[in-house]
């Protein structure tokens, strides 16, 4: 793999050990260690023969915070969830009245982002895939949306009932 050159995009070297979220708006190559989240709003990032992430990743496809979430850290791997966004609040209350009655199993309750305000709830399906279902996300500007690190994840609910990662998430074999 070619490295990026540094002057078209933000370079974080392999001696480089970065504990927390790293947030821009311009391509990152890292060849270090992130021990964290990464925000790049929509911009490219390439790991290098020596770069290490480490925390949960949010993927956008459209306007909203994310579509779906991969944890790449060193012990475990895959897909977390992809999310869903329905068209109103009922939508999603009636679905969440529908799992609580089918006994499908909830990963996580009903509440509100604080980032984006989405009211949502995770569930994992028979196969092990967890999916968020929700309504109401904030759409996110490109050109002025800067992300943030809330107090908090929540503003309330999201309380987790299930322990562990749903099935796409596998150990890594070293």
């Amino acid at each position: 793999m070619e490295t990026p050159k540094t002057a078209e995009c933000a370079n974080i070297g392999k001696s480089v050990v970065i504990k927390g979220e790293v947030s821009g708006s311009e391509d990152l190559y890292v060849d270090g260690q992130v021990e964290g989240s990464l925000e790049l709003a929509g911009n490219n990032l390439t790991v290098g023969p020596n770069g290490q992430i480490l925390g949960l990743e949010f993927y956008r496809c459209n306007a909203r915070s994310h579509c779906m979430a991969y944890i790449p850290s060193g012990i475990s791997r895959g897909l977390t969830h992809i999310g869903i966004e329905v068209h109103s609040l009922d939508d999603v209350g009636r679905a969440w009245d529908m799992v609580q009655e089918r006994g499908i199993p909830i990963k996580m309750t009903l509440g509100r982002h604080t980032m984006d305000n989405l009211v949502s709830f995770y569930i994992r399906s028979p196969s092990g895939f967890e999916f968020e279902y929700g309504a109401g996300g904030d759409l996110l500007d490109d050109a002025s949306f800067i992300m943030q690190k809330p107090n908090k994840a929540e503003v309330w609910g999201h309380k987790f009932m299930l322990e562990g990662w749903g099935s796409t998430v596998k150990p890594v074999v070293r």
